[in-house]
């Protein structure tokens, strides 16, 4: 776990995004880094006034309470598809069975202001996708994302 932790204080740091992450990670390995290292290191402006601790001590509240699971693009059940994009997420945060991240999987996604068509085809589509088997995936916004989840289920 303190692993996860190294990668949810990078994540948390303002000024580091998933390309830098991943910089880091290969050149050191055990994220033990401080944020005073990791500025002088990687040559990034990180305020010294974050309180990076405080914010990853929420987060594992959160992360805690809600029951979420942390998968980091280094874990073994991270998806490999998810890797080969040109910006993958370092994190994921996982809020239910964490054996979908195997299975075929589709991600519908769309606007929160659809139209009643583009509401009522995500639903039936997704209806019809989870009957044969595949996971359908999506940032969980109102609209297309929610009608898409909705049918899932």
């Amino acid at each position: 776990m303190a692993e996860k932790i190294n990668w949810l204080k990078l994540s948390l740091t303002p000024g580091l995004g998933n390309k830098t992450l991943v910089k880091i990670y290969q050149q050191c390995p055990a994220l033990d880094l401080s944020n005073k290292e990791i500025s002088q290191k990687f040559k990034i402006k990180i305020s010294a006034s974050e309180n990076i601790d405080s914010l990853v001590s929420k987060e594992l509240k959160l992360i805690e309470k809600y029951n979420i699971k942390l998968i980091t693009i280094d874990d073994e059940i991270y998806p490999s598809h998810l890797k080969e994009i040109d910006n993958p997420p370092c994190i994921l945060y996982v809020l239910g069975n964490i054996e979908c991240l195997t299975q075929d999987s589709i991600a519908i996604v769309g606007t929160r202001f659809a139209s009643s068509y583009a509401m009522t085809s995500a639903e039936m589509l997704a209806k019809g996708l989870a009957k044969k088997g595949i996971c359908i995936n999506s940032g969980l916004a109102r609209g297309v994302d929610t009608c898409a989840h909705k049918g899932a289920l």
